[in-house]
């Protein structure tokens, strides 16, 4: 693959089945694996095109939960005591590891201390 841009070469994992960028044009459809620099489980499949055009990592980017941006770390008031969910109105076990900073305001958990949420992420009063 004859790319200009290094650090988009520097996200190629190598562990994509012994394929290398020299496998393929920028056009490539092919799906493959990629790795960000942000944290180990920062890896995902998307096609050569799609990364070319721009499309980044969805760990980065809130569309994926990883142990960057889980509720955990960024929300640990609500984590610590989230036991069960209502999540779309849907009975959920939750674990607060795997639940996305992004979704704790479609979250409504019964936490004493912490007033409900609305889609919106501000707090009701």
């Amino acid at each position: 693959m004859h790319c200009s841009d290094k650090a988009l070469l520097d996200q190629w994992d190598s562990e994509s089945k012994d394929l290398t960028p020299d496998d393929f044009s920028v056009g490539s459809s092919k799906r493959v694996l990629w790795r960000c620099v942000e944290a180990e489980d920062h890896r995902w499949p998307a096609s050569i095109d799609k990364r070319v055009a721009g499309s980044n990592c969805p760990f980065c980017s809130g569309k994926r939960v990883s142990s960057t941006n889980c509720l955990s770390v960024h929300r640990p008031d609500i984590a610590a005591p989230l036991t069960t969910t209502t999540l779309l109105g849907q009975p959920q076990s939750a674990d607060a590891l795997a639940v996305g900073f992004a979704v704790d305001r479609a979250v409504q958990a019964a936490v004493s201390h912490t007033a409900p949420y609305k889609n919106s992420g501000r707090r009701q009063n």
